[in-house]
């Protein structure tokens, strides 16, 4: 549950600075997006899923919870910033050692303002954990990664 910053140096090894500790339990598989002003961080997994989402504060250095995924949680999922708006995709609910849980190709939008959550569809192919995800020219793509049998290498584009 540690939290660092890295301040780059023009020309010279940069410096690494702790800051606050996270306010949520430690956990694997989380997911963090930034717009460059608000930074939030959530999901994830600690003997079991985490579907919690929290809320940096750079300028005080403080968390604050706010309002959980609408699903049963997540781990190695994706999450795209696409002209201020924030989205996180895929991932796999772990259902524990005798059912691998599930992978997700859902694809949810978490409004900062009204601080709720909406479901935006899914991707076309079968869901995945462990996939990529950028944006680019207002357009987000998530791909590759790998579901229950295979690996996957197909791309998709995603405007919002």
């Amino acid at each position: 549950n540690e939290v660092w910053k890295y301040i780059p140096v023009e020309g010279q090894p940069g410096t690494w600075v702790n800051l606050k500790v996270f306010s949520g339990p430690a956990r694997a598989g989380g997911i963090a997006i930034t717009n460059g002003e608000h930074i939030y961080f959530g999901t994830g997994y600690r003997t079991f899923n985490a579907n919690d989402w929290w809320e940096y504060l750079p300028a005080s250095d403080s968390w604050s919870q706010r309002k959980n995924m609408p699903d049963n949680g997540r781990e190695n999922s994706v999450s795209l910033t696409i002209n201020n708006r924030f989205f996180i995709s895929t991932g796999r609910h772990f259902g524990g050692n005798m059912t691998g849980g599930e992978v997700k190709s859902d694809i949810l939008e978490y409004d900062v303002v009204r601080n709720v959550w909406y479901e935006r569809g899914n991707i076309p192919a079968s869901g995945r954990e462990n996939a990529i995800a950028f944006t680019l020219n207002g357009k987000g793509y998530i791909g590759f990664g790998e579901n229950n049998t295979e690996i996957l290498n197909d791309l998709w584009s995603f405007e919002p």
